[in-house]
Formats: structure tokens, C-alpha cells, sequence
């Protein structure tokens, strides 16, 4: 039972980095591109 806690609290911790992780790369690539390229690439 413990062994199942610890495994699910570690799954949801990693699935919480992951998405913070991914969610900052998205962010810093609007600095990288501006809109009028953006809206080149379609």
C-alpha cells in the first residue's frame, strides 16, 4: 500500500514537471518569434 502511494505521488510529481517544463518552452518561443513571422509560417 505504501509502496502504490509513493509511486502515484512520485507519477503525479513528474507529470507536474513535465508540464511546467513544457509550458515554459512554449512560453519563451513567442520571444523568439514575432508575429508577423509567425503568421508567415501560416
Amino acid at each position: 500500500m505504501k509502496r502504490t502511494r509513493l509511486l502515484l505521488a512520485a507519477a503525479i510529481v513528474g507529470a507536474a514537471l513535465i508540464y511546467l517544463i513544457i509550458g515554459g518552452l512554449r512560453g519563451s518561443i513567442v520571444y523568439y518569434v514575432t508575429p508577423s513571422e509567425l503568421q508567415a509560417q501560416g
